[in-house]
């Protein structure tokens, strides 16, 4: 992530996604990811932080099918 970029904190982010997941769904998506996926975070200080474009890459990883990501990490 670079230096140019905002960080919003976990909660933030949360409200600011469509369907308004809860807080605990997205510092998961940090931690544990889905379906291997996982949502790229720093930490500074004690509090998990992201930017819009981690979120955005996020969402287009997920959406993308599993032989699309297969091919891209090329395996």
């Amino acid at each position: 992530m670079a230096g140019s970029e905002k960080y919003m904190s976990i909660h933030e982010a949360a409200k600011g996604l469509p369907g308004r997941p809860h807080i605990s769904s997205v510092h998961r998506w940090s931690l544990k990811g889905v379906n291997g996926v996982k949502l790229k975070t720093v930490m500074i200080g004690h509090r998990r932080y992201v930017t819009q474009e981690a979120i955005d890459e996020f969402i287009k990883q997920l959406n993308t099918t599993d032989a699309e990501r297969l091919a891209s990490e090329g395996c």
